[in-house]
Order: C-alpha cells, then sequence, then structure tokens
C-alpha cells in the first residue's frame, strides 16, 4: 500500500479557506447588531479551522520537528511567505477570540480579512511555481479565493443573525455560480 503525502495538504487547504472565508464574512457583515451573532464563537472556529489546517500540514513533511525552517527564505519562497501569513493569521485569530466580546471588533474583523488575502495570495502563489507553465498564472489563487468566499459564507451563517442570512445566502450563492 503506497502513503499518500497530499492529503495533509488537502486538509490544509481546505480548513484554512473555510477560516479565512469566515473572517471575510465577518468583516462583510460588520458592525453585528447586538440581536444576533457571537463574535467570540466565530473566532474561536475561526482558530480552530485554521489550527488545524496547520497541524494537518506538518504530516506532509519527513520531519515535523523542522517545520519552523520554512520561514528560512521569506525573500524567495512563497512557501515561507505562506507558512509567515498564515501562522500571523491564526495568531490574529485567537487574539480576536480572547478579546472579543459578543458584537466583536471592527479591527479585528478587517485585520483578518486583510490577513486572509495575503494567505491565500500566497498559497496560490505556491501552487503557481515557474516550472510548471500550465500552473504558472492567476488561476489556483482565483480558485482559492473562490473556495474561500463559498465555504465562509456557508459556516459563516452559523454564527450570524437573521438579518444578515439573506446576504449570507446571496454571496453563498454567486461563489458557488462564479465557481462553478
Amino acid at each position: 500500500m503506497q502513503q499518500s503525502m497530499e492529503l495533509p495538504l488537502v486538509l490544509f487547504t481546505v480548513l484554512s479557506q473555510a477560516a479565512i472565508g469566515i473572517a471575510f464574512m465577518r468583516a462583510v457583515r460588520q458592525p453585528v447588531p447586538a440581536q444576533g451573532g457571537n463574535a467570540r464563537n466565530e473566532w474561536r472556529m475561526i482558530t480552530g479551522l485554521m489550527g488545524l489546517g496547520l497541524i494537518a500540514s506538518l504530516f506532509h513533511l519527513g520531519h515535523p520537528a523542522g517545520a519552523f525552517t520554512a520561514l528560512k527564505h521569506l525573500d524567495s519562497a512563497w512557501l515561507s511567505r505562506e507558512a509567515l501569513s498564515a501562522g500571523l493569521f491564526v495568531g490574529l485569530a485567537a487574539l480576536a477570540a480572547m478579546a472579543s466580546g459578543e458584537k466583536g471588533n471592527p479591527l479585528f474583523a478587517w485585520g483578518g480579512a486583510a490577513l486572509g488575502v495575503v494567505v491565500i495570495l500566497s498559497t496560490g502563489m505556491t501552487y503557481a511555481p515557474p516550472a510548471f507553465p500550465a500552473l504558472n498564472n492567476a488561476l489556483p489563487t482565483i480558485f482559492f479565493l473562490i473556495s474561500a468566499v463559498t465555504l465562509g459564507a456557508g459556516f459563516a451563517s452559523w454564527f450570524a443573525p437573521e438579518t444578515h442570512q439573506p446576504l449570507l445566502a446571496r454571496i453563498f450563492t454567486s461563489a458557488l455560480v462564479v465557481g462553478w
């Protein structure tokens, strides 16, 4: 039986896109009205999904204890930038989970959305190496962004008040149509 080393990367990609998508939807829904939603629980979900994704990605490595060495080449490697931006994102999400109240803080929401864009851009560039001309374009990044928006709108509906459900449904449907 041959062992596959790609499953951890699939898990990281999907879980991180879901976490980033929820952060996007958090920013879109600012400010959250007092009658519904719980920012702290939403940020806990974001932190958990991204944390699980990062842990899963360690199983792709031959030597998981040396994962920190991925940061050695920030000046030249998109993988290093991806690792740094994902770490910063999960750190911001954890801080938001601890510091947010029921309504949340727009600074965390927009900071998470901005860092999420950086993570998706660096992940897309990691999957678009110059050595593969068919992939060396913007398509991986576009597909990752569409996945993040679709997953984010779906999961964010668990936390959004009733007044924001139609907005999330429109975003979800639009992302599905664009992705199709």
